[in-house]
């Protein structure tokens, strides 16, 4: 895939995404399919050659749509999908395109900083203190996300919890 072809297949794309979107009350909340049904539309090999986008396109509405959950639908009360608003799926494109691989600093410098500062901007925003940070040399008071995750899983190794 080209350029070219990357540019004409997302616009394809962003609008199947779009027209989903903008349909889903007409769609069923939960899937209405049975146990093994979507598996059985799929052909037991994988094909030769790879097909058309408006092919895959129709496979999607055909095959797989069907055995989906409507996790956007304004009735289904489950759970709050948090990461699928159009600027979302926008960003999305973005990291993806970016192909960042934030695990540390010296992974990505530029990745480490929205780690800890997306937190404190949605603590202000909340109108809530925010925890201890300092933005000096791109350090924190051991309050990013991934330190807070990595103490947590040390405290829990050392100290076993017997519902665990």
């Amino acid at each position: 895939m080209d350029a070219k072809e990357f540019r004409r297949f997302g616009y394809q794309l962003i609008d199947w995404v779009a027209d989903y979107r903008e349909g889903l009350a007409r769609l069923p909340v939960m899937s209405q399919v049975q146990p093994g049904e979507i598996r059985a539309a799929f052909p037991a090999h994988p094909p030769q050659q790879g097909g058309r986008l408006d092919e895959a396109l129709a496979a999607l509405d055909r095959d797989v749509m069907p055995g989906i959950t409507h996790w956007n639908h304004a009735s289904f009360f489950a759970y709050f999908p948090s990461n699928t608003s159009y600027a979302s799926i926008l960003a999305d494109i973005v990291a993806s395109g970016l192909g960042v691989q934030g695990m540390s600093w010296q992974t990505s410098p530029a990745a480490t900083p929205p780690s800890w500062s997306t937190p404190r901007t949605r603590a202000t925003a909340a109108s809530r203190r925010p925890p201890c940070w300092r933005a000096s040399a791109g350090r924190t008071c051991g309050s990013s996300p991934p330190m807070r995750a990595t103490r947590f899983a040390w405290i829990s190794w050392r100290r076993p919890s017997p519902r665990m």
